[in-house]
């Protein structure tokens, strides 16, 4: 009896002598010197963003990034690129599932490339978007779940890429725009929407968000050119009789089919070359907004056999992402209007978004202080309603 309360008695005080000494000590003590400390804020989400954007874009593009932080909590990492074909071919690397950038920020013409690789798709499928069957659904859902009519604008349907309605067998395009142009949709879908969406059932729905069009047309300072030319024949007679060639821009390339020796634009603050002395000049959308800094009376001509290519640049989201609400906020964030006045109005690019768009009917007062005429930005959208999606990035 006297071994049995010995052993008790020293058990007990080998488990005092045991629980001051524990690692962490008593509960509600300081912890022991030397041992870590768990944060107790959480860690900060990061939502990837791959771009090529440059400039002004870059600046719209980082302050929206900004403010997504400041509003949402969500870090958003700018991934860039030197340039469009270098981050597709960064893209078309991607092969593992859940691999590379949640967003990416790019043209309409890599979704076909881009939809064999399955790294984007519709991304509201029947069934797959509990988030938009509650009582207060995401800004996004709307589109998502196939509803483009908000965004369309009505002279710009896709279906001029068949001739005389004769689809998809007249169709120029990608199968997929060509598809969508033979669809039986009601409305029927303008180019900038059709360019990132895909038909899923007979259901048209999203694949990305467009934020703006261009296009690299033929414009014309019409107190330098006597003669406005008809075709890309007297184009070429009138730059070879007055001007000696046409100047362009580095951005798209343009494809006549003609020997026009051709001077590149250059940077405007190069003072070598004058763009103001040219009659004929050969540049993109956008460009042509900056350029009524100095040449104010230029404007768009039109050629009984030159269209041309429209290219659109949007936002995707990558299928795979782990972050699919924070990604479809921050898209559909850079694609609303708001967002695609500042862009044109800072950049020149044309935007995607049908209400928007309608607005560059009016004098726009741009960066730097610079006002286009309404009228001649009506005549720049109405050139661009007859253009052909290009089949490739130039």
């Amino acid at each position: 009896m006297k071994s049995t309360l010995w052993f008790i008695a020293v058990f007990a005080v080998f488990m005092l002598i045991f629980a001051g000494c524990a690692p962490g000590g008593p509960p509600g003590g300081p912890p022991p010197v030397g041992s870590a400390v768990a944060p107790t804020a959480e860690p900060v989400e990061v939502l990837t963003v791959w771009h090529a954007w440059q400039g002004a874009e870059l600046d719209v593009l980082e302050e929206f990034a900004k403010n997504y932080r400041e509003t949402t909590g969500v870090e958003v990492e700018l991934v860039p690129s030197e340039s469009p074909a270098v981050l597709k071919q960064k893209l078309l690397s991607v092969t593992a599932a859940g691999a590379g950038p949640d967003v990416f920020l790019g043209y309409h013409t890599w979704a076909d490339e881009l939809l064999r690789q399955d790294l984007i798709n519709a991304y509201c499928l029947p069934g797959q978007c509990p988030e938009c069957e509650g009582d207060n659904p995401p800004n996004w859902c709307q589109l998502a779940l196939g509803d483009f009519s908000y965004r369309i604008t009505a002279d710009f349907a896709i279906e001029v890429l068949c001739k005389l309605g004769q689809c998809p067998d007249s169709c120029v395009g990608s199968p997929r725009l060509c598809e969508l142009a033979a669809a039986d949709l009601d409305p029927k879908l303008d180019i900038p929407q059709g360019a990132f969406a895909t038909l899923v059932g007979g259901t048209a729905l999203p694949l990305g968000i467009p934020i703006w069009w261009e296009y690299e047309g033929v414009f014309v300072n019409p107190e330098l050119v006597n003669a406005l030319p008809a075709n890309l024949e007297e184009l070429g007679r009138a730059v070879e009789d007055e001007f000696g060639g046409v100047y362009y821009n580095r951005g798209l390339q343009f494809q006549t089919g003609l020997e026009i020796d051709t001077v590149p634009l250059p940077e405007s603050t190069d003072p070598n070359v004058d763009p103001a002395k040219a009659g004929i000049l050969v540049v993109s959308t956008d460009e042509f907004v900056r350029l009524q800094e100095k040449i104010s009376q230029l404007t768009p001509l039109s050629l009984e056999d030159y269209q041309p290519q429209i290219l659109v640049q949007g936002a995707y989201m990558n299928a795979h992402t782990q972050m699919r609400s924070q990604a479809l906020d921050f898209v559909y964030a850079l694609g609303d209007e708001d967002a695609q006045r500042l862009l044109f109005e800072n950049t020149g690019h044309l935007p995607a978004y049908g209400e928007v768009l309608a607005e560059v009917d009016h004098d726009i007062n741009v960066e730097g202080g610079v006002i286009i005429d309404g009228e001649v930005l009506g005549e720049l959208r109405q050139y661009g309603e007859t253009g052909v999606p290009a089949m490739e990035v130039q």
